[in-house]
């Protein structure tokens, strides 16, 4: 079954779709490089310019990168480049799942029960008792 599609597709790539695929293919192809090319490698150096008269004009290629990387670039685990002021965010992904090995608490309760006073229907203090006084302010309430 699998030659048998092989050699469909192979068919059909030499009929008349795959001869129309492949009359455009170096074009296309060449087209795709030249634009890698322009996106990917720096701009080639300018040509020196000739010298006028009695001027010497001095024009080199540059042949490699002059800058050297940093040993923090070179070494990004190393404690300088690590150093950066700023405290580590504590890495969670190797923990375990917090199913099997955390501890739940099955501490405290329900808050008890709030009692509702109506003052209002409370009946007011006989006249000269302790509770009269205290709301008079005659007397305190120790």
């Amino acid at each position: 079954m699998k030659r048998a599609g092989a050699a469909l597709v192979l068919t059909l790539w030499q009929g008349g779709a795959g001869a129309a695929f492949a009359q455009n293919a170096p074009a296309d192809i060449d087209a795709m490089l030249a634009r890698q090319k322009v996106m990917a490698l720096p701009p080639a150096p300018t040509p020196c310019r000739p010298s006028s008269g009695d001027e010497i004009v001095v024009c080199a290629p540059v042949v490699r990168d002059e800058r050297v990387a940093s040993y923090t670039t070179r070494n990004p685990t190393s404690p300088e480049a690590r150093n950066l002021g700023v405290p580590d965010v504590v890495d969670v992904d190797g923990m375990p799942p917090c199913l099997a090995f955390c501890v739940t608490s099955k501490f405290g309760y329900a808050p008890p029960p709030v009692y509702i006073v109506d003052f209002g229907a409370l009946p007011d203090a006989p006249p000269g008792s302790d509770a009269d006084r205290i709301a008079r302010g005659e007397m305190r309430a120790d």
